[in-house]
């Protein structure tokens, strides 16, 4: 699948305080300035076919503490440069998309 960063940024957004799992994380740049100055990134979840931008955010606050072993993995789409996080022990977990968005690992079953 070929990603672009224009094209992931006109995906729907998920309702802000729902709370949903995915398979995938992609993460990018949105192109706009949060209110504390840093960036704003859009966290983009993927199950299958099914894609949305999940939070908006200027912080990802990573939750490992349902994993046993840390086989997170991370790598990212050429030429893009779109940041991939996937894993075969776990799904993700997104809260509520606030300034400070958390994402838990959770066991697949």
């Amino acid at each position: 699948m070929k990603l672009k960063v224009k094209e992931l940024r006109n995906l729907p957004f998920r309702k802000w305080d729902d709370v949903k799992e995915y398979n995938e994380l992609y993460v990018i740049a949105s192109g706009k300035k949060h209110d504390s100055g840093w960036a704003l990134m859009y966290i983009i979840g993927k199950n299958g076919d099914e894609i949305e931008i999940a939070a908006a955010c200027d912080d990802i606050c990573w939750d490992m503490t349902q994993a046993k072993d840390y086989s997170l993995r991370n790598d990212m789409t050429y030429p893009s440069g779109i940041l991939h996080y996937w894993s075969n022990s776990f799904k993700f977990k997104v809260g509520a998309s606030l300034s400070s968005t958390d994402v838990a690992l959770i066991n697949k079953l």
